[in-house]
């Protein structure tokens, strides 16, 4: 069964991309960001930490005052998928992948936005 997220109404972009990364892996939002320490999602946690940093332009304070970790944890997850995605063909492929979650996922806020304006007027 494949996972959906509909988007009813604006996101911050942060939010689509912590979407975006469940749907790709097949989680939830509380699998994710679970303090489980299991490595395969310790990396997939990084990569959104990592998704988020690049794509927003928020600090790391305010990231990790936002996702409710540390900053330093949030510094090492990013330094580590920064490393890793130059090294590793499949972590730089899971990236692409997301982000174009991500931009169906604007696509689709978009929409809605449009239809709540039509609707408006």
């Amino acid at each position: 069964m494949e996972a959906t997220i509909t988007v009813e109404k604006p996101k911050p972009l942060q939010d689509l991309i912590i979407d975006a990364t469940c749907l790709y892996y097949g989680l939830t939002r509380q699998q994710l960001f679970s303090k489980c320490r299991q490595q395969t999602l310790v990396d997939k946690r990084h990569i959104c930490f990592y998704i988020i940093k690049q794509e927003t332009n928020l600090s790391d304070y305010l990231l990790a005052q936002s996702l409710q970790y540390s900053r330093s944890s949030i510094q090492n997850a990013i330094e580590k998928v920064e490393g890793e995605k130059s090294v590793y063909r499949q972590v730089a492929t899971e990236i692409k992948d997301i982000l174009a979650i991500v931009d169906k996922l604007l696509m689709k806020q978009s929409e809605w936005a449009l239809q709540e304006s039509s609707l408006a007027s």
